[in-house]
């Protein structure tokens, strides 16, 4: 089935949490469901709306937006500014010698070492 609308999805979700057949006074109801994130976000008001079904509880009070506080800004002053002065002058580094360009690897003998004997 596909869903173009949070009232499309919201009925599918209803069939999840009351399974076909499940009707009277005490129905059968699922206890959670497992939903894909493409479709939590895609349909975040059928999700709210299956959540509620499934836990229900006291409306939620809504906060007052909080007033956010005044922004303190910062203005540097004369005083905080730092001055220069004559230092010590920078110096290039002296060259070094040119290393190789292959590095020696020491080679295993063409056959191997005998093995020692164990005494018994």
């Amino acid at each position: 089935m596909v869903c173009t609308s949070d009232a499309d999805y919201f009925n599918l979700l209803k069939l999840g949490i009351f399974p076909e057949g499940s009707s009277g006074t005490n129905p059968v109801m699922a206890q959670y469901l497992e939903l894909l994130p493409p479709n939590v976000i895609a349909f975040p008001n059928a999700v709210l709306q299956a959540h509620n079904i499934l836990l229900p509880g006291p409306t939620p009070v809504t906060a007052p937006t909080p007033t956010p506080a005044p922004k303190a800004t910062f203005e540097p002053t004369s005083s905080m500014t730092p001055e220069l002065t004559s230092g010590p002058t920078p110096t290039t580094a002296p060259k070094s010698e040119r290393l190789p360009s292959n590095t020696p690897t020491f080679e295993p003998p063409s056959t191997p070492a005998p093995k020692p004997i164990p005494k018994s």
